[in-house]
């Protein structure tokens, strides 16, 4: 017997609202590291040629320019702004990691504009700063990212 969309959706809704314990045990213990997998050179050629299609073609401007505003108003509302704490909490170990090797380049950095003289609101000046700065988040931000 054929089943109608709304008994189909609601199917779909009851089993993806119990899929999470089946979901955690499918993923603890894959067979492979699937970002690895993705990785690869071909994994990642895959992507960026299907990237490349849907762009050429027309389909990724459609798509985009047929979702309304509100669709993504909405979803700012209940999904992103919903999800920024949980995102934090787990970005966080990284984010200390990250501040660990790069507050004392920035503190460098910022000391060397700030030694810079000149006439405030000069561009010379305001260039000057900016070169002294990013002389040493460049110099000091390769050891930083090769430490990572």
């Amino acid at each position: 017997m054929a089943k109608d969309a709304a008994t189909i959706v609601s199917n779909w809704q009851k089993g993806m609202g119990a899929a999470g314990p089946a979901y955690t045990a499918g993923t603890a213990n894959p067979k492979q590291n699937p970002m690895a997998a993705a990785a690869t050179p071909q994994a990642i050629a895959a992507y960026a040629a299907g990237t490349a299609r849907a762009a050429s073609s027309g389909y990724l401007a459609k798509q985009l320019a047929a979702t309304p505003l509100s669709k993504y108003t909405q979803g700012c509302a209940t999904k992103g702004a919903a999800n920024l704490r949980v995102g934090a909490q787990n970005g966080l170990p990284a984010y200390t990691a990250a501040m660990n090797r790069w507050a004392g380049i920035y503190q460098q950095a910022s000391q060397a504009a700030a030694a810079v003289q000149g006439t405030k609101g000069d561009l010379g000046t305001a260039m000057a700063k900016v070169q002294a700065a990013l002389t040493i988040l460049i110099n000091n931000g390769k050891r930083a990212q090769s430490a990572a």
